[in-house]
């Protein structure tokens, strides 16, 4: 199976073939079939050159900067996971301010329409009497079957 990893820009940026080794063995590079541990260097020429000590080489690079990816991966989500964390606590922190503002706003609106209504009834009151001032002042006339024109 092939391992890809990208950069934080998207780019591919190595890929490894895991399932298919130089020596053969499925699994660990570095252990034999009986399960005893081998040099990683074996494949290596005598001479210290040789092809299968650069593909060896380069797995081992791209193995090394999968491995880093990863890591940067690993410590990004952990960082994602602390700010998450923050935002939910802010968040109960502004949904509890907003219930104690809800309820002071409401008292407020209560308490205004309480001085609206009294301001409304004291006018009313006020607008009344003046009504029946003007009425208990004003001249009487006496209906004796006459019309408007006695006057």
């Amino acid at each position: 199976s092939h391992f890809y990893a990208t950069n934080s820009a998207g780019y591919s940026l190595s890929s490894v073939d895991v399932g298919k080794q130089d020596n053969g063995f499925a699994g660990n590079p570095y252990s034999n079939p009986s399960g005893t541990s081998v040099d990683r260097h074996a494949d290596a020429a005598p001479n210290g050159g040789g092809r299968s000590n650069d593909k060896y080489s380069r797995a081992k690079d791209q193995v090394d900067e999968v491995v880093g990816i990863m890591q940067e991966n690993i410590n990004k989500v952990m960082e994602r996971e602390e700010r998450l964390g923050d935002l939910h606590n802010k968040t109960q922190d502004l949904q509890g301010k907003s219930q104690v503002f809800r309820k002071g706003a409401k008292q407020a609106h209560n308490i205004f329409w309480w001085k609206n209504m009294k301001m409304t009834l004291i006018i009313a009151v006020i607008v009344i009497i003046i009504i029946v001032v003007i009425v208990a002042t004003a001249p009487h006339a006496e209906h004796n079957g006459a019309g408007a024109e006695d006057y």
